[in-house]
């Protein structure tokens, strides 16, 4: 039998998809490297997007200024990142891919909550 599974798609984090601003970026701000996007807690947001980006120039002192200035004029409110994180590298998993689980570890530790638990445990 064919047709449509009857799995749903998987929510957007907060309305929000990363493949917006990555398309942003890659088309309107020269000098990105690379681009990672994970959800970040919010008291009243449930979650808000930070990004992690690394430079294709390492000393350009204004590339996250740039993006958010890109974010800004492009992307509606709810979809632009609250935090633009200029970074050296990102960490990887298997097959080289980046390990977003990490970077949401990075991100939960730095604001004192509990990383890996599921939101109705939090």
């Amino acid at each position: 039998m064919s047709g449509p599974s009857s799995d749903p798609a998987p929510e957007p984090l907060s309305g929000f998809e990363g493949l917006d601003f990555r398309t942003l970026i890659d088309a309107h701000v020269a000098g990105v490297s690379e681009v990672a996007v994970v959800g970040r807690r919010h008291p009243m947001l449930d979650e808000v997007p930070v990004a992690f980006v690394i430079a294709a120039r390492p000393a350009d002192p204004e590339l996250a200024t740039r993006i958010t200035a890109a974010c800004a004029s492009g992307l509606a409110p709810f979809k632009q990142p609250h935090e633009v994180r200029v970074v050296e590298s990102l960490p990887r998993a298997t097959l080289d891919k980046v390990a977003k689980a990490e970077l949401r570890k990075i991100v939960a530790a730095e604001f004192g909550e509990a990383a890996g638990l599921s939101r109705s445990a939090l």
